[in-house]
């Protein structure tokens, strides 16, 4: 198994963890469904996020990532329609990577702390997939950093 693979993989169990745990909190009554909507496909829009900023901060979306971004979610997607997306919705996507995605985690980290631990597995999982995916580049890196250190304790 490839290094690349063993990321998937490694990815996958903490989604299906992550997903597990959401399940638990909403039926708990820590996560307002009225205002937030699914607690999982709340944090999914961080995750797809995350995973546009990351892959469009080189300036390219090649074709191995969107081979592993569509392998780990089970997508379609192109090289071409994530370009596509993130050119209609790049500006806002950006300020999610930089502002929404952090102070979601620290929400997260006040109604559950394991599952905080989840999420922040997960981001850095995909931060290591897209970086081994193509090689990583010197504006991945930096944005790369820059989510690891808005999510460290």
């Amino acid at each position: 198994m490839s290094r690349l693979q063993e990321l998937s993989e490694a990815f996958r169990l903490q989604y299906d963890k992550f997903t597990t745990g959401c399940a638990a909190v909403e039926e708990q009554g820590f996560w307002d469904d009225d205002r937030f909507g699914s607690m999982e496909n709340y944090y999914y829009n961080d995750i797809m996020c995350v995973i546009l900023c990351l892959v469009s901060a080189d300036g390219t979306f090649s074709n191995a990532e969107a081979q592993y971004i569509n392998e780990i979610f089970g997508f379609q997607y192109t090289a071409e329609e994530l370009q596509e997306m993130y050119g209609t919705e790049g500006d806002s996507i950006r300020r999610m990577l930089t502002g929404e995605v952090p102070a979601n985690y620290r929400h997260l980290r006040e109604i559950n702390g394991k599952l905080a631990d989840h999420y922040r597995n997960m981001v850095l999982l995909i931060c290591d997939i897209i970086a081994e995916s193509d090689g990583i580049k010197p504006a991945e890196a930096k944005e790369i950093q820059a989510l690891k250190t808005a999510l460290d304790d």
